[in-house]
């Protein structure tokens, strides 16, 4: 008998049976207005390679991008312009990534310390705010981290739009052009895809500097990740 109604109710369409399970509500990133002090250098650099450590040559870096407070981007094959504008404005120093990055090669060639640029408080690195105002669950691989992280995402999930792509591959302009050119090291310093790519970069990097919420721990970690 029980056999027999056990049968029965398996065979017995559920009213839970259609329902899906409920997805979880992505929140929208919490935004503000940050306003920059006069005098604020937004930047980018292009280089050779991707590792700045083992970089032995100041032709490691191939072009310089920035732009001072809402000016134009400039863009330079020689540093020494960017340079100057860094040292004799007083206002931020936004880029993404420009810890682990871009401060080590302006510092190994060009001897702008990094540790004196973040004890002024000058150092917005967008990568590390975007990883404070929005952590990783714990336990998250390294590299999805970095994925997570990229100026592509992160660009993409406060501003709508990333890094710049390749219009008709949808790949990255600097993957294409390195492609192209047989490497990055190997890509004309002139060329108007490798030019707007990191004028982009730098468009990107400012107004993520714009909406990405700052507070005092942000500014302490800074001075910690400048060590």
């Amino acid at each position: 008998v029980w056999s027999e109604i056990n049968k029965q109710q398996k065979n017995k369409p559920s009213a839970w049976t259609n329902l899906e399970a409920p997805k979880p509500k992505v929140q929208a990133p919490v935004k503000v207005d940050n306003e920059f002090p006069p005098g604020t250098i937004s930047f980018d650099l292009e280089t050779g390679g991707d590792d700045p450590l083992k970089a032995n040559d100041p032709s490691f870096l191939r072009l310089s991008g920035w732009g001072i407070d809402q000016g134009p981007i400039m863009c330079s094959s020689m540093p020494l312009g960017f340079i100057e504008d860094l040292l004799n404005h007083h206002g931020w120093v936004i880029g993404h990534n420009i810890l682990n990055f871009d401060c080590i090669i302006i510092e190994k060639f060009c001897q702008v310390s990094i540790l004196s640029l973040a004890e002024k408080d000058r150092l917005r690195d967008t990568k590390l705010l975007a990883f404070l105002a929005d952590p990783p669950p714990s336990r998250t691989d390294e590299g999805l981290i970095e994925k997570m992280y990229s100026l592509e995402n992160v660009g993409t999930k406060y501003l709508g739009e990333g890094k710049m792509v390749d219009v008709v591959t949808g790949k990255s302009v600097l993957k294409e052009l390195a492609k192209e050119f047989g490497g990055y090291d190997k890509i004309p310093q002139d060329n108007e895809r490798y030019v707007a790519y990191c004028q982009r970069d730098v468009e990107a990097t400012r107004d993520l500097a714009r909406v990405l919420p700052i507070n005092d721990y942000a500014i302490r970690e800074h001075k910690i990740n400048a060590v």
